[in-house]
Order: structure tokens, then C-alpha cells, then sequence
């Protein structure tokens, strides 16, 4: 798990975080091997990580798979 992840609460053990330092300037979030975005805007990458890890937990759980 990244700094960034760390620092914002955020834990995943399946979520692939790439991050450029000093500044975060893309997340790629990755599960099943697959890219599912990659972002250029760092104000949304929590919002955009919180909605992956939402879907995988939901399709753990039995509910909608991700798209």
C-alpha cells in the first residue's frame, strides 16, 4: 500500500496504488490485472480509489461485480 493510501486511511490489500512523488500525479487503481483509470488530477484520486475499492468490496460480498 502507498504513502498516500496510508495517509488517507485507505487499505486494500488487492489495490495496486502507482504514484509519483513529491506529487501524486497519476493513480492507476488495478485489480484482475486490468488498468482502471488513471487520473491526472490529484483532488479526485481519493474519491476515484473510494469507488474501486467500493466495487470490490461489493463484489466480494456477492453484489454487483465491478465494471
Amino acid at each position: 500500500m502507498s504513502p498516500w493510501a496510508r495517509a488517507h486511511g485507505i487499505t486494500a490489500v488487492d489495490t495496486c496504488v502507482q504514484y509519483d512523488m513529491p506529487n501524486i500525479a497519476r493513480l492507476s487503481v488495478e485489480h484482475g490485472g486490468r488498468p482502471r483509470m488513471t487520473l491526472r488530477h490529484p483532488a479526485l484520486h481519493r474519491a476515484a480509489l473510494a469507488r474501486e475499492l467500493n466495487e470490490l468490496a461489493d463484489a466480494r460480498a456477492g453484489g454487483a461485480a465491478p465494471n
